[in-house]
């Protein structure tokens, strides 16, 4: 139609009606983040508990060691949560951005997080990208975890940092 008001008005409710749908969107897509990554601890807690039940010896260290399984559990759920409620508050369009180092990240949570006796070789050099500081360093941090999480008593982890052609790039082995 005519470059008139009645255009411009409808023109302006298909721009906020296109705000709400990406908005019911992220909506969906968290629940369904939520959901999927809460019930891993919850089930291992479950599991443990059956197990244990189950068991009629009275053995205190067997009891001592489900107790330790359901307390790490029980704090992977806490920082999976903290990581939700961060995604929760996330609006792309109003985050403040900044140019953040992966390495100088990298380096705070390595001194930062309990890596379990687990051997660290830190290949650090400058990776600039540009982003919400707090979003990069939850990523980090979850991806730090998992490498911790799902590593063996004696094993290693390595990280790099790096950037070339434009990109920055953070691995962890």
């Amino acid at each position: 139609g005519p470059d008139d008001e009645l255009k411009q008005l409808a023109d302006t409710f298909d721009s906020m009606l296109g705000r709400l749908e990406a908005g019911f969107e992220r909506q969906a897509g968290f629940v369904s983040n939520a959901s999927h990554e809460l019930r891993t601890p919850l089930s291992v807690i479950r599991t443990e508990a059956d197990v244990t039940l189950a068991d009629e010896a009275d053995d205190p260290e067997a009891l001592r060691r489900s107790l330790a399984v359901v307390r790490e559990a029980g704090r992977r759920s806490e920082r999976l949560i903290d990581a939700l409620l961060t995604l929760a508050q996330v609006d792309r369009n109003d985050r403040p951005r900044a140019n953040v180092d992966l390495a100088q990240l990298v380096r705070e949570l390595a001194h930062d997080t309990d890596l379990d006796g687990l051997r660290v070789e830190l290949h650090l050099a400058r990776a600039q990208v540009v982003g919400d500081r707090e979003l990069l360093r939850t990523m980090t941090a979850n991806l730090v975890d998992n490498a911790v999480r799902h590593n063996t008593p004696d094993g290693w982890i390595e990280i790099r940092t790096e950037s070339a052609g434009g990109e920055a790039r953070l691995e962890i082995s």
